[in-house]
């Protein structure tokens, strides 16, 4: 073998342990953050608020905590206008719970697009302590996270609400909108 082919075969292996070592290290890096995926199997609370769109998306704010009690404030497009409330179930809570402990939970927060004529909701769940929230048109939210927020509203629209008088507060309320500041009107100069 002359010192060129073996300077060759030297070169060829350092570059398959580097590329192997990049591999590796890089394996590292994405296993240990696929623990940081965690799925949830229970919540503290879950609480939306949604607002209007052009069309006739309904406008309302829900609150379901872990012991069953859920709170529902229907403003328009709902078939349930006002403040109510009740306990669930325990098979409806066993749903809720499923849907749940399928939910993939990544970061604090995750904001969605959503277009111009579209609704904007804010979701907060809670859970182990940690509140993850997601904000935007609910079209673009993941589908286990749109299960949810369709099967309690469904709860609050089809079930035996009782209505209360009671000032509802909720942890997950809408910013106020965005107002561009107004630029003023100038005519133009005319020259003469």
């Amino acid at each position: 073998m002359t010192n060129l082919s073996l300077q060759k075969t030297l070169t060829t292996m350092i570059k398959h342990f580097h590329r192997f070592t990049y591999c590796f290290i890089l394996g590292l890096i994405i296993a240990g953050c696929n623990t940081t995926n965690k799925k949830s199997d229970t919540f503290d609370y879950i609480s939306i608020a949604s607002s209007p769109c052009n069309g006739k998306c309904p406008v309302f704010q829900l609150e379901l905590h872990n012991d069953g009690w859920m709170t529902f404030h229907g403003s328009s497009n709902c078939q349930k206008t006002g403040s109510f409330q009740r306990k669930l179930t325990n098979e409806e809570m066993s749903k809720i719970e499923t849907y749940f402990s399928q939910l993939t939970l990544k970061k604090d927060s995750t904001i969605f697009p959503t277009p111009i004529d579209a609704n904007e909701a804010v979701v907060q769940l809670k859970t182990h302590g940690k509140a993850y929230y997601f904000y935007g048109c609910p079209s673009y939210f993941p589908n286990i996270l749109q299960k949810i927020g369709k099967e309690l509203f469904n709860l609050a629209e089809t079930s035996k609400l009782e209505k209360t008088k009671k000032i509802l507060k909720f942890k997950a309320n809408l910013p106020k909108p965005f107002m561009r500041p107004m630029i003023p009107f100038l005519p133009p100069i005319e020259e003469k």
